[in-house]
């Protein structure tokens, strides 16, 4: 019965401080969570802000990148109108210096065809004055037809060695610039004579070094 009475006299023991720590944990629980809670939001909100700010960044440079397509395509286009341009005037260039360089030939052409129908003119006129000198000359006696040879130089006659008659005619080289008018003067010989003293000898075409035969004058016969 002592023992009974010892069970029953067995007091349970104070359960004040076993709730008060229980109460505590789940307090600390909710405030943590509400800490990770508030901290969340602040992760959520901090992380909205910047990927708003990053796809505006990215809205920017896009809308720059575009606007630097474009003008990059706009100088390509000045570019190909300047190159085209280019093309086009050194083909013009070309064109006129190649009109020019064809002139120039026509115009050299022609100066030397001036130039020769000049020269012509020019024999033409000299021999039309020596025939029109031999035409107003007086006549001069006749010469014993046994004349001595004269030399190129226009020296005066001179009897053979053995005592035989000259040559009728002296032997002139033709030299550069040289006509039957020029030949005239410097023999004092009309035209004439020169060219009935040379029939096959054509006087617009005489070449240098050829053989020309100069009769002599009535004063070297006499």
């Amino acid at each position: 019965m002592e023992g009974d009475e010892n069970l029953g006299s067995f007091t349970a023991p104070d359960s004040s401080g076993s709730s008060g720590g229980n109460i505590f944990i789940p307090t600390a629980i909710g405030l943590v969570g509400i800490l990770l809670g508030g901290i969340a939001l602040y992760l959520a909100f901090s992380g909205s802000g910047k990927s708003t700010e990053t796809q505006a960044a990215l809205k920017s440079a896009t809308e720059q990148t575009a606007a630097l397509e474009d003008r990059l395509a706009g100088i390509e286009e000045q570019l190909a109108k300047l190159s085209t341009e280019m093309s086009s005037q050194d083909t013009r260039l070309r064109t006129l210096a190649g009109q020019t360089q064809t002139a120039l030939s026509q115009v050299g052409v022609e100066m030397n065809k001036t130039r020769q129908q000049s020269a012509e003119i020019a024999e033409k006129v000299q021999e039309i004055i020596a025939k029109m000198s031999v035409a107003s000359a007086p006549p001069q006696p006749a010469a014993p037809t046994n004349v001595a040879t004269i030399t190129a130089a226009g020296n005066a006659p001179t009897n053979a060695p053995d005592g035989s008659a000259a040559p009728a005619h002296r032997e002139h080289t033709i030299a550069s610039g040289e006509t039957f008018a020029k030949l005239s003067n410097k023999y004092n010989v009309s035209v004439d004579a020169i060219l009935a003293a040379n029939p096959d000898a054509d006087p617009r075409r005489l070449q240098v070094g050829q053989k020309i035969k100069i009769p002599h004058n009535d004063h070297e016969r006499e």
